[in-house]
């Protein structure tokens, strides 16, 4: 079974399929960095999101975060 993580997020975007979310990390030029999470992938807790930006907590499998640079 694959390790999960923890993360806090901020969520940008949702769509049908996945989550658009920040960390609060930003590029060489200030730009904050964000990636694409596919809902199928992510554990969030039973809830909508009602207004855009939120923070939530989401767990993840440790090789996703990775890959994503979200650790």
């Amino acid at each position: 079974m694959a390790k999960r993580v923890e993360l806090c997020v901020q969520v940008i975007q949702e769509t049908e399929n996945a989550i658009l979310v920040t960390d609060g990390d930003v590029d060489s030029q200030g730009a904050q960095i964000k990636h694409w999470l596919p809902k199928s992938q992510i554990n969030w807790g039973d809830f909508t999101l009602k207004r855009l930006p939120a923070t939530v907590e989401i767990e993840v499998n440790e090789w996703l975060a990775k890959e994503r640079g979200l650790i």
